[in-house]
C-alpha cells in the first residue's frame, strides 16, 4: 500500500482532488460566512464572498471540462463522463449561488 500514486491515472485523480473537494467545502464555508455576517449590517460582504466562490466554481467547471476532453481523446470515456458530471454539478451550484452575488 502506497500513499503516493503509482501510475498516471492515480496522479491525474490526485490533481483533480482539490477541485472535487472545493465543490463540497465552498458552499459550507459560504453559508457559515453568511450566517456570521447576518447581524453585522455589513452591506455587500456576502455578495463579495459569493462572487469569489462563483469564480472558483467557474474555474472548477473549466478544469473539469478540459480534463474530460483530454480523457475522452485518450480513450478513457468513463473517466471523461465522470468529469463532465463534476463540471455539470459545479455549474449547477454556481447557477444556484449566482443570485447571492447581487447587491441591492
Amino acid at each position: 500500500m502506497s500513499i503516493l500514486p503509482v501510475n498516471k491515472q492515480e496522479w491525474f485523480a490526485l490533481l483533480l482532488f482539490p477541485f472535487k473537494t472545493y465543490l463540497v467545502i465552498a458552499p459550507v464555508c459560504l453559508c457559515i460566512w453568511a450566517i456570521a455576517n447576518a447581524n453585522n449590517h455589513v452591506r455587500g460582504a456576502t455578495a463579495e464572498a459569493t462572487g469569489r466562490v462563483l469564480f472558483g466554481y467557474f474555474a472548477c467547471t473549466c478544469v473539469f471540462l478540459v480534463t474530460a476532453v483530454i480523457q475522452w481523446f485518450t480513450g478513457r470515456h468513463a473517466a471523461a463522463l465522470e468529469n463532465i458530471l463534476f463540471a455539470a454539478i459545479a455549474f449547477f451550484i454556481a447557477y444556484l449561488l449566482a443570485p447571492m452575488s447581487a447587491t441591492a
